[in-house]
This record gives C-alpha cells, sequence and structure tokens, in this order.
C-alpha cells in the first residue's frame, strides 16, 4: 500500500533467478569507467578464472535508485582478473559508473514505482489467500 501515490519505490529482484546461472560468484566490482551508452563492461574478479555469466543473468551495477538493474547479452568467461560483459539496457547515468562501483550477482535489484494508481488483487476475506494480483510497475533511476 506504501506505493500508492506512486512516491515510494519497489525494489525487487527475479524470485526464480535470484544468482546467475552462469558459475561466477564472490565479490565483483567494475575493472573501469562504464560509461553513458555503454553496452559492455569489464568487470573485476578474484579467482575466478574460466568461471562463467550466462545469457540471460542479471547483475545490478551500483546500489538504490542510482544504480542499474541490467541483463547479461551474451556468454562470458572469466580469465584471471576479469570478465567482460555485454549487457542490456546500456548505461543510463550521464555520468557512467566509476570503475570500482560494486556489481551484485546474489538478488541483483532493480527499483520500480506504480505505473497506475493501485494494484488489484482478488481477496476472499474468509481465506488466508490471494486469489489474483496484478499490479503495473515501471522501472524508476535517477
Amino acid at each position: 500500500m506504501k506505493l500508492c501515490g506512486q512516491v515510494n519505490h519497489l525494489a525487487v529482484y527475479d524470485l526464480v533467478k535470484a544468482a546467475p546461472l552462469g558459475t561466477c560468484r564472490g565479490t565483483m566490482t567494475l575493472n573501469a569507467l562504464a560509461a553513458q551508452g555503454a553496452t559492455s563492461i569489464v568487470i573485476a574478479v578474484t579467482g575466478q578464472n574460466g568461471l562463467t555469466l550466462l545469457t540471460g543473468d542479471w547483475l545490478q551495477i551500483g546500489s538504490g535508485t542510482g544504480g542499474q538493474l541490467v541483463k547479461v547479452m551474451a556468454d562470458a568467461t572469466a580469465n584471471a582478473a576479469t570478465i567482460t560483459v555485454t549487457i542490456e539496457p546500456p548505461i543510463r547515468p550521464a555520468a557512467g559508473f566509476a570503475g570500482g562501483t560494486a556489481v551484485t550477482w546474489d538478488k541483483p535489484l532493480g527499483h520500480y514505482k506504480l505505473a497506475s494508481q493501485a494494484p488489484i488483487w482478488n481477496y476472499d476475506p474468509g481465506s488466508l489467500s490471494v486469489g489474483g494480483f496484478a499490479i503495473d510497475l515501471l522501472e524508476q533511476w535517477t
């Protein structure tokens, strides 16, 4: 209900794919500046040689509403220190993201606001369940 009025954000991750299908794990940061419009990023990884990120994996660059949720668009394999990843959508912030910015692979978040005034659901007061739920969200970044 706190989303009503289209003021607050809903931070949500893909419940079906909370972690990458690829095998890369551990601490990840941008190896260099990811400029506005970039569709390829270089991520610094340690001890991940030969491990992968696969098409469809989600990553979060940065944090909060200033961060960005991106999808891996092509399989990538790490060398000893980095992994180069093709992403969509392109990097949005005018300043891009600086080298060293955190890249989250575990439950990467997207930030959304209600696109319409209220969620729609069917609820039977005599039951403990909701019989259907629809919510119209629009990704929000600043």
